[in-house]
């Protein structure tokens, strides 16, 4: 009867269509240090309307936290599955600070085959004004915004959906690029278990080494080899979960 029920389940979920919402977190550190951060990861696929949201966010811990001013950083890609393929839409890239927010967004123009980037700049700064019947200064702090709007060469992925259709085995092996990657960077897939990162046209060289679990599309553990003085750095799963939500109703299933 239990294995009918599941059938059923399986069955009604495939017909009707449903979103499966993963969520996890992954300790940050450096093999000297320990742990410095966390990394949490929220990837949501609606496989009625073919559509995916990843969200990535780091936040740091401890000194490192404080030599940041209270740093975290979000990364959000939005856009479209076909054919198991990840093509994104829209990637937000956003960096917070104590007293700075900056906010880049490329929106994907596939048709006129470009990027339209958009910078927005928060930051608070200290003046400091002279007042001549005391012969002295007050500082005043003030909201500078700035923005800035460009259109960029059209890379068909962004530093999300690059990982997703890397681990959905498609990209071929070799360098890859992606709409933020820096001009003098250069970012080569060995195999499926090595990435190879140049930056600064080859000055700096280390490797990512990828731990795999094969019950999940997310890795165990990657360590990035020869990035540090300081040792290597290292980011491993804590947790994972996943929801599955019928496009009509919640349904009860949930795993690590």
């Amino acid at each position: 009867m239990k294995k009918i029920l599941i059938i059923l389940l399986t069955i009604s979920i495939s017909l009707s269509g449903y979103t499966s919402i993963k969520k996890l977190r992954f300790e940050s550190g450096i093999s000297i240090y320990g742990q410095i951060g966390y990394v949490d990861v929220e990837l949501t696929q609606n496989f009625d309307k073919n559509t995916y949201t990843m969200k990535a966010t780091t936040t740091s811990k401890g000194v490192v936290r404080f030599l940041t001013k209270n740093r975290k950083d979000i990364f959000i890609s939005e856009g479209k599955i076909k054919n198991g393929l990840y093509i994104p839409f829209k990637f937000t890239k956003q960096a917070i600070k104590s007293d700075y927010e900056k906010v880049t967004t490329y929106l994907f123009n596939y048709e006129e085959d470009i990027v339209l980037k958009t910078v927005s700049l928060e930051k608070l700064e200290t003046q400091s004004t002279f007042d001549p019947s005391t012969f002295s200064y007050t500082d005043v702090k003030k909201t500078i915004l700035e923005k800035s709007e460009s259109s960029v060469k059209l890379h068909p992925n962004d530093y999300l959906s690059l990982y997703l259709n890397f681990k959905s085995g498609k990209l071929k092996f070799g360098q890859v690029s992606y709409v933020d990657k820096k001009k003098t960077d250069k970012l080569i897939y060995k195999n499926s278990d090595l990435v190879e990162v140049q930056k600064h046209d080859g000055e700096d060289t280390y490797s990512i080494v990828i731990h795999h679990d094969d019950k999940s599309l997310f890795f165990n553990k990657t360590e990035s080899i020869g990035v540090s003085f300081y040792g290597d750095a290292y980011i491993k799963k804590v947790s994972e979960t996943t929801d599955i939500l019928e496009n009509d109703e919640l349904s009860t299933k949930s795993g690590v």
